[in-house]
């Protein structure tokens, strides 16, 4: 039987070879079209993600170069934040308010309009400081408390966790209002008393 010659391997299967080429590079064109569509999604998530973190700080506000203003907190119209003072996370500082040399604002802390943050005082998160209310030098106000507007805490005192002073009420130098108590509206605490946990003080009549 005569001999039967056979084509190198690489001339057998042109069609089959031909399809496969064409497979392939359907196929690197969809993963291409696909890390592009990965990629513009993710520029945009990210893009998104730093727009939410940036804070808001008002044109006739005035920042000092060294002062920290964190993610998306909010420095209203002629608000001031002085040397060295840090407004944390989403803290909002009110219109016309005062926050002076070193003093810190904690996250989600509320300083209303006009409101005095005096030097190296201390605002925790979640504290609300009423308008016009005033927190003299390293007064310390734990989170949660609550200062109504045009109420006075003076130098060095402090007050707790969730306690509130109300409106129009002082707490003098070095005084203590310990967590949970309440300063009624026009009440005086004199200098360097204590007022204990869930406590109420009413006004002198």
């Amino acid at each position: 039987m005569p001999k039967v010659l056979q084509p190198p391997q690489e001339y057998r299967q042109p069609r089959r070879e031909g399809k496969h080429f064409l497979l392939r590079l359907a196929l690197r064109f969809a993963l291409t079209i696909i890390v592009v569509w990965a990629m513009a999604t993710y520029m945009e998530g990210l893009e998104m993600t730093i727009e939410d973190l940036r804070a808001t700080v008002s044109d006739s506000a005035t920042t000092a170069p060294d002062a920290v203003i964190g993610p998306r907190a909010w420095v209203g119209p002629g608000a001031v934040v002085g040397p060295g003072a840090t407004v944390e996370t989403d803290a909002v500082i009110g219109p016309y308010a005062m926050v002076l040399a070193g003093a810190w604002v904690g996250p989600d802390a509320w300083i209303g309009a006009d409101a005095w943050i005096g030097a190296g005082a201390r605002i925790g998160p979640d504290a609300w400081i009423g308008a016009g209310a005033w927190i003299e030098a390293r007064a310390v106000m734990a989170a949660g408390a609550v200062v109504e507007a045009g109420a006075t805490i003076e130098a060095g005192a402090t007050v707790g966790p969730d306690a509130t002073v109300e409106r129009g009420a002082t707490v003098e130098a070095g005084a203590t209002v310990e967590r949970g108590a309440t300063v009624e509206a026009g009440a005086t605490i004199e200098a360097g008393a204590t007022i204990e946990a869930g406590a109420t003080v009413e006004a002198d009549e």
